[in-house]
């Protein structure tokens, strides 16, 4: 998503008034547009940050690679909308070749780090969803995995984004323009219409120097096969290949949890069932673990609702930037087909690609209750009484022994279906871990 000089020499022919009002209206609103984003997502991601720093109840595994997904969405913000806003109003790179050099390798690691995030956060909710016993650690052994898998996030991006920073450089052309003064016409000296002697004395001729940064090595050649060779290979590493990867995580995530929904109804229907042949005292235990079971089924359904939606957005933020650039490098003929569509696609495709970093905040606050309180706290407090929060893993305060003596343990309560129950076999008689740790990996994103 770094090559927006490529399009530097992409221009029509000819060029009338109307649009060179166009391109003049599309110099402030584009950048307007990008600085809206830049607005949006540095208060997004900055508070979801703050949050995960501030509170220890929000750190955990998946809140960490949230937390590494908004650093990464950060320094795409920071490194990648100033500087495309900047192409968009400015004719000519304004910068030095070292900015040229440090943006281009910025970018593409930030990229990077953000697209390995999303799928090293879908293999994680595959494991604690599907595969909860054997995913289930704690302590040093969780640390060492966090650090592991940043270390190998942070190595990998770094390591893909180094031929930027070394083959990025400066390119100068000289281009002359011709303006017929009686049609208000600019006319490209690349074009054929010029061609011939009368016309040209009737036009008035410019010579302008453009400077663009380059991302590769050599002259300006879209064609060539370093050029297509990065472009395939960002194409497949950045969007296609971590896009088939996510998508089948959370296939299997999502048919887990609907078949998981659909147990979890027939053991209520069972326990309600079997609860009439219990003693009366056993009915409170009996209501209480119909309403875990909905908690439960409410949390199945937000899980589900939340790695939908990242996919989606996913797919949809990165899906017009990469069709524009497999076109332009891939078609022979893309220099003399390059229109207003293209045109259009190539700054709705970057839009896009950038309101991704801001539109991941949005999304856990409208899924997860612990971040929308947090949210609301940090950024509403001013219009609210403070007051602390309580969340799905903070602990609660102890209180006396008469308030609690009548307090239903989930896993007392648990043992009590199971062998109570004359209905269940031997063999359930023992807590399922699988279900415990299933439904405290669930309450993370409540």
């Amino acid at each position: 998503m770094d090559l927006m000089n490529d399009s530097a020499e992409l221009n029509t022919s000819s060029v009338d008034s109307t649009e060179v009002q166009r391109v003049n209206a599309e110099k402030y609103l584009v950048p307007i547009v990008f600085g809206l984003i830049f607005f949006l997502g540095a208060i997004g991601n900055g508070s979801l940050m703050f949050i995960v720093c501030r509170y220890k109840s929000m750190r955990n595994l998946p809140n960490t690679f949230i937390f590494n997904l908004a650093l990464g969405d950060l320094l795409v913000l920071a490194f990648t909308v100033p500087f495309t806003s900047t192409v968009f109003t400015l004719d000519s790179w304004p910068y030095g070749e070292f900015v040229c050099k440090a943006s281009e390798f910025a970018k593409d690691t930030s990229v990077s780090v953000s697209v390995f995030t999303l799928t090293a956060l879908s293999f994680d909710r595959y494991n604690v969803i599907v595969k909860p016993v054997q995913s289930y650690v704690t302590g040093p052994k969780m640390k060492q995995f966090i650090v592991i898998s940043l270390a190998v996030i942070w190595l990998t991006s770094l390591g893909l984004a180094l031929p930027a920073a070394i083959f990025s450089h400066l390119v100068d052309e000289r281009r002359q323009i011709f303006s017929n003064s009686s049609t208000d016409e600019v006319i490209d000296d690349t074009s054929d219409v010029h061609s011939g002697s009368n016309q040209t004395q009737q036009n008035e001729t410019f010579v302008i120097m453009f400077r663009y940064c380059y991302p590769f090595p050599g002259k300006f050649d879209i064609m060539s096969v370093h050029s297509r060779s990065v472009i395939l290979g960002r194409f497949l590493i950045q969007y296609l290949i971590p896009l088939v990867i996510i998508g089948t995580f959370y296939t299997i995530t999502a048919r887990n949890l609907l078949r998981s929904t659909l147990n979890i109804d027939g053991q209520a229907i069972m326990t309600t069932s079997s609860s009439r042949l219990n003693r009366p005292q056993q009915q409170s235990t009996t209501a209480s673990s119909a309403s875990n079971f909905n908690s439960n089924k409410e949390s199945r359904r937000k899980v589900a609702v939340m790695v939908q939606s990242f996919v989606a957005l996913f797919f949809i933020s990165f899906l017009p930037m990469h069709v524009f650039f497999m076109w332009l490098h891939f078609d022979a003929d893309s220099l003399k087909n390059y229109n207003h569509f293209w045109h259009s696609l190539k700054i709705v495709g970057f839009v896009f690609a950038y309101a991704n970093s801001c539109v991941n905040p949005v999304a856990l606050y409208f899924i997860s209750t612990n971040f929308r309180k947090h949210f609301d706290q940090l950024l509403f407090s001013c219009c609210q009484d403070r007051k602390p929060i309580q969340t799905v893993d903070e602990t609660e305060k102890p209180r006396p022994r008469n308030e609690r003596k009548d307090e239903i343990n989930p896993l007392n309560e648990c043992c009590t279906q199971h062998g109570s129950n004359p209905l269940t076999s031997s063999s359930e008689q023992t807590p399922s871990v699988k279900q415990t740790n299933s439904t405290q990996i669930e309450s993370e994103v409540s």
